[in-house]
Parts: structure tokens; C-alpha cells; sequence
């Protein structure tokens, strides 16, 4: 498993966590360009596309990646915003 998968892996664990603990209710805000590109990567990655095109796609590094599935997975309206861009 790649880095960037067992990155990936990691924060769709703690988004998952992260939603169970959340108070329910809609989410309003609109998310963010961070979170839109995150899941932009993650969907790509999901499709089949490698990991350095959907990484290059968005004009990230793995390194700018990781640092944003943390922030996102820190905050829970962001974790959901995310978690619906995924469709999940």
C-alpha cells in the first residue's frame, strides 16, 4: 500500500470517527476549496487514476495532501462536507 493510500485510509478513518461523535443536523456551509480539492483527489484516486495524476491534476504534493485530510478531518463541518463530496 502507498503512502498516499494509507494517508488516505488513515483520515477517511478519522472522518469517520469524527462524523459519529459530530452533533447530528444539516450541513449549510458549502465546502471549502481545500475540501473540494481533497475529495477531487481522493474520487480520482478511487476511479483508478494514479495517485501522482490526481495528485498533479489539483497541483498538489502528497505532503500538501496529508496536511489537508488532517485539517478536514479535525473539523467536523468540513469532515462532512467532505464525507458528501464522497458521497458517503
Amino acid at each position: 500500500m502507498s503512502r498516499l493510500t494509507t494517508t488516505l485510509t488513515t483520515a477517511l478513518t478519522a472522518l469517520s470517527l469524527s462524523l459519529l461523535l459530530a452533533c447530528g443536523g444539516e450541513v449549510s456551509a458549502p465546502a471549502t476549496d481545500d475540501v473540494s480539492r481533497v475529495a477531487r483527489v481522493a474520487l480520482a484516486i478511487q476511479s483508478g487514476v494514479s495517485e501522482a495524476d490526481a495528485l498533479k491534476a489539483e497541483g498538489l504534493s502528497a505532503e500538501q495532501l496529508d496536511g489537508m485530510l488532517y485539517e478536514i478531518a479535525a473539523d467536523p463541518t468540513q469532515s462532512e462536507a467532505y464525507a458528501a463530496l464522497l458521497g458517503r
